[in-house]
């Protein structure tokens, strides 16, 4: 998730301007309001404050701790020769 510094900036750029300020708003703590500036030359800066939602996180795929194999199965063995890449599944009957 981005960091509410992130989120502030990709919001100001969004519209051109740069961020202020910003803090979370009291009554909803899912929103971010972001002051934002815009500076030209021999102008006033032109102020506004943003509202800006912020995402909920997304739940972590890498981060579930692995599951571990049943203990009452039994594991499959394979055994390779000599040679990489091939496998002896049944020996060679001899005739």
């Amino acid at each position: 998730m981005a960091t509410l510094t992130q989120l502030a900036q990709h919001a100001a750029a969004q519209i051109g301007f740069t961020p202020r300020r910003w803090w979370r708003e009291m009554t909803d703590p899912q929103v971010l309001r972001v002051e934002v500036e815009r500076r030209m030359v021999g102008a006033p800066p032109a102020i506004a404050v943003l509202r800006v939602t912020i995402p909920h996180p997304l739940p972590a795929q890498h981060k579930s701790p692995a599951r571990a194999l049943p203990t009452s199965r039994p594991r499959s063995i394979t055994r390779t020769t000599g040679r990489t890449g091939t496998r002896r599944t049944t020996r060679a009957r001899k005739s």
